[in-house]
């Protein structure tokens, strides 16, 4: 295997590019994806929920809100029970 020397002067050279090459590249893909998600309209970022699914999430809400909780590791054991 050869040795390769490299000057303290090389090797600022190298990093730097190496530097404007990796923020070069970033910027190109920040730009990219905010391209691609600036075209996108608010709703084109959520899913499609049906009347019954929303009324299901309110009911899940006042649940919440009047009856005690589980925790979610209590959860995770009773499913383990059932299997």
């Amino acid at each position: 295997m050869e040795n390769i020397t490299i000057t303290i002067p090389d090797f600022v050279h190298l990093s730097t590019e190496l530097q404007a090459q990796l923020t070069a590249q970033l910027q190109n893909y920040a730009d990219f994806l905010f391209q691609k998600y600036a075209s996108q309209t608010n709703t084109e970022n959520y899913a499609t929920v049906s009347e019954e699914e929303l009324e299901a999430i309110d009911r899940g809400l006042q649940s919440a809100e009047t009856e005690p909780l589980i925790a979610h590791t209590e959860v995770q054991n009773l499913i383990q029970q059932w299997r």
